[in-house]
């Protein structure tokens, strides 16, 4: 709020005169002048902008400007006020009736799905975006309040079938905006029956990690697995690891839906926070249906192409056993069902200093596979 003003106060006569000019919101005062036993006079139009009133929004309200005065019997006092060019928050602009506009990127239009699929979008508004929903066939499936938009979408909880997919995106003001042009077909099972669960143990003789400038250059073997477990972020040495885990996944079934999947690893020690260097710097997963190289370790699989990249995260943790996020739809389908299937974890961005955790391989490390058979 502002508004401009001219004080005229006197009350210079005893301590018990006394003059002033008050803004009040309903009962409360919102901005005040108070003189006692003294004169005050505003010789020029004085300016008062940027006045905050936030703690009465979307509230109907009285504002008053009120002028007192009170004196003995036969004292002189006066309040005399002249107010003009009152503005109150943004009245005189127009207001906002433009919607955002919104585009779902994934998943593709015409795709089959099957299992937790990620739903991204991207959305602007001249104002700003307050929360994006992603509908399907009309019905809400999930909400995202803050960019990047996304939703992991079970398409378990819904019948196989034809779906009509849409990302709504809205501003402050309530305005919407959609888009609304993706089908896509979910197809959940092979031969039905319900939801199987197994966890993989990784083969300790397959696993360990590599070394490598940060460009990549000079691989090398790790040597210390025995005794510390497998290392990640950057070493004493300026060097990078990675850690590679090795599992046998070949007992699920050819015919199986593979719906969800997660990589769960233990903690043996740390040297700093790998995870603040630089700040949000995060632990990645890549997986290979297959092998890297020739499954054994090797200084190939430190940059070898892996059949998903990011499939999933793992977040800061000190003690115990940390899962990582779900894997995406990437990921569960590079979970091999006839061989074995490789686990790469790289840090996303190079330390600046000496920053590194080991974790633990074997029985120390398991691939959690959900699927229907």
């Amino acid at each position: 709020m502002s508004y401009v003003r001219r004080l005229d106060l006197k009350s210079q006569i005893n301590s018990t005169t006394s003059a002033r000019f008050r803004v009040l919101v309903n009962s409360s005062v919102f901005h005040e002048k108070t003189v006692t036993n003294a004169n005050y006079l505003d010789s020029t139009w004085q300016v008062f902008d940027n006045l905050d009133l936030s703690a009465w929004a979307n509230q109907t309200v009285t504002l008053r400007f009120e002028a007192s005065a009170n004196s003995n019997v036969c004292i002189e006092a006066w309040a005399k006020a002249r107010i003009d060019d009152i503005r109150v928050g943004n009245a005189s602009e127009p207001a906002d009736t433009t919607a955002p506009t919104v585009n779902l990127s994934a998943p593709a239009n015409g795709a089959t799905l099957s299992g937790n699929v990620d739903l991204v979008a991207s959305a602007s508004d001249a104002v700003g975006v307050v929360k994006v929903e992603f509908h399907a066939n009309g019905s809400l499936v999930g909400v995202d309040l803050s960019a990047p938009y996304s939703y992991t979408w079970n398409t378990l909880d819904v019948a196989n079938g034809n779906y009509a997919l849409m990302a709504k995106a809205f501003d402050a003001a309530g305005n919407a905006g959609s888009d609304a042009d993706t089908s896509v077909t979910v197809q959940n099972g092979g031969g039905g029956g319900a939801p199987v669960i197994v966890s993989f143990a990784s083969e300790a003789a397959n696993d360990g990690y590599i070394k490598a400038n940060a460009d990549g250059s000079s691989p090398a073997l790790g040597t210390l697995e025995s005794s510390m477990g497998l290392a990640l972020g950057r070493g004493s040495d300026a060097k990078y690891n990675r850690a590679i885990l090795s599992f046998d996944t070949s007992s699920i079934p050819d015919s199986a839906t593979v719906t969800g999947a997660t990589l769960i690893v233990k903690y043996r020690s740390a040297s700093g926070d790998p995870w603040s260097s630089p700040a949000g710097n995060t632990l990645a997963i890549d997986l290979k249906n297959g092998c890297l190289g020739a499954c054994t370790l090797e200084i190939g699989d430190y940059a070898a192409a892996a059949s998903a990249s990011d499939v999933g995260s793992i977040v800061r943790f000190t003690a115990g056993t940390q899962s990582s996020s779900a894997f995406n739809a990437a990921g569960l389908t590079a979970i091999s069902k006839t061989q074995r299937t490789q686990a790469r974890l790289r840090f996303s961005q190079s330390q600046a200093a000496t920053y590194y955790v080991w974790i633990g391989s074997g029985v120390d490390a398991s691939l959690r596979v959900e699927y229907l058979p």
